[in-house]
């Protein structure tokens, strides 16, 4: 029996990974490698049928670490609109 193939629905779990570690320290990596992971999952969905259940957790974690990511720069800006707002008023 042949092996079946699974390398794009790895490629897309480690991305995805990678993605959430990186989207706690780093905002702009961690928000680039999430979308990177959802691209990779979605096409490994498609493509490769026998690693789905890989795919899929990739593409949760490329998810997760999107949403990290972009609560993290909403809040940068937010504070650095405060601390802006705070300093024009010295």
């Amino acid at each position: 029996m042949e092996e079946e193939k699974k390398n794009l629905s790895t490629a897309a779990l480690i991305v995805g990974i990678v993605a959430v570690l990186l989207s706690l320290r780093y905002i702009l990596l961690g928000l680039i490698t999430g979308i990177v992971g959802i691209v990779i999952s979605v096409n490994a969905r498609k493509n490769e049928p026998a690693g789905n259940n890989m795919a899929t957790a990739g593409m949760i974690c490329s998810i997760v670490a999107t949403v990290i990511a972009g609560i993290r720069f909403l809040a940068l800006i937010a504070f650095t609109m405060i601390l802006g707002a705070g300093l024009a008023l010295l």
